[in-house]
């Protein structure tokens, strides 16, 4: 089978090593040359990943029978729905459904109107007089979440990237003003304090199927310090759980994702392809810190090469 895989990362080499497990012959669309998916594929479109139309167009003549994205960005321009147009299945949300991981706010109130375990207080904000008025007003400790996809990086939390009011007001100007995100309105919750973990999931649309935990460090520096990135390095444990989760934990942080995959169905909006939770494990049981709709980047690493299945037949059935 003609597999297209997009994306030239390391989470895409774990993708493409899964599938050649599966004796699928590979067709890379990626920005960069990456040495190990090259060496796997039998044919390479270098270029940018969200150039929907290119992509599409290259994979028809290459009589591509299946797709698996890789990164965010390609399916915020709405790549899935385009490749499924195209008469190629896709794993991979539509850009509908996408909204999970491309807008937060969109999240945050499909938990609330569902009433979906697992969700922090959040405010959101399109005006500075509003947060500033917030700010002054707060006794507490909290993050501010540009709205749309920021590489991991556009996340602020107070403690670690801020310390005062003045400099949480000046992260709020700054995300308005150069609309970080994509937007000039921002969010503002709760800060949650405990370990972080991340849960992804195969999904159907109506079925999710979990797998095994991992956790990720996202910090660029020894102890824990400085800004973000898009991942350091990550673990699992050879029981698929982490050694601060209980099987309780990780059934709940599956049943805030089950109920979100019931809600997009029961709105027209199935959700198809990979859904990554990401949680912190509190006192009061795992709450969510965002949905990512792909593989993640780099806990797929840990899990994809112990996938003792064929994972081609699996992404078929997505």
């Amino acid at each position: 089978m003609n597999v297209l895989v997009v994306g030239g990362g390391g989470r895409e080499h774990a993708i493409v090593e899964a599938l050649h497990r599966s004796h699928a012959d590979i067709f890379a669309a990626m920005a960069n040359q990456n040495p190990g998916i090259r060496r796997r594929s039998k044919d390479v479109l270098l270029g940018d990943v969200t150039a929907v139309e290119r992509i599409v167009s290259w994979a028809k003549e290459r009589a591509v029978d299946l797709a698996v994205i890789g990164p965010e960005a390609p399916l915020e321009k709405g790549i899935s729905d385009a490749l499924e147009a195209a008469g190629i299945p896709t794993v991979g949300p539509s850009r509908e459904a996408a909204q999970l991981e491309t807008n937060k706010e969109f999240t945050r109130e499909l938990m609330r109107r569902e009433e979906i375990p697992g969700r922090p207080q959040f405010w959101a904000f399109d005006d500075l007089g509003g947060f500033e008025e917030f700010v002054n007003d707060s006794d507490f400790e909290f993050v501010i979440k540009p709205l749309g996809l920021t590489g991991g990086k556009g996340v602020r939390v107070w403690g670690d990237h801020f310390s005062t009011k003045t400099e949480a007001l000046a992260y709020g100007r700054e995300v308005l003003e150069k609309k970080i995100g994509g937007t000039s309105r921002f969010l503002v919750e709760e800060k949650l304090v405990g370990e972080e973990f991340s849960l992804q999931a195969f999904c159907d649309g109506r079925t999710l199927v979990p797998m095994p935990l991992a956790q990720d460090h996202k910090r660029a520096y020894e102890g824990d310090k400085g800004p973000n990135t898009g991942g350091m390095g990550s673990y699992s444990n050879a029981d698929h759980l982490l050694p601060f989760l209980t099987k309780q934990d990780f059934d709940q942080a599956s049943e805030t994702m089950t109920r979100t995959i019931q809600a997009m169905a029961s709105r027209g909006t199935p959700f198809k392809g990979v859904l990554y939770g990401g949680f912190m494990a509190t006192n009061e049981g795992p709450k969510l810190l965002e949905f990512n709709v792909r593989f993640a980047d780099p806990e797929s690493m840990n899990v994809l090469p112990i996938c003792e299945g064929d994972f081609l037949d699996l992404c078929g059935r997505l």
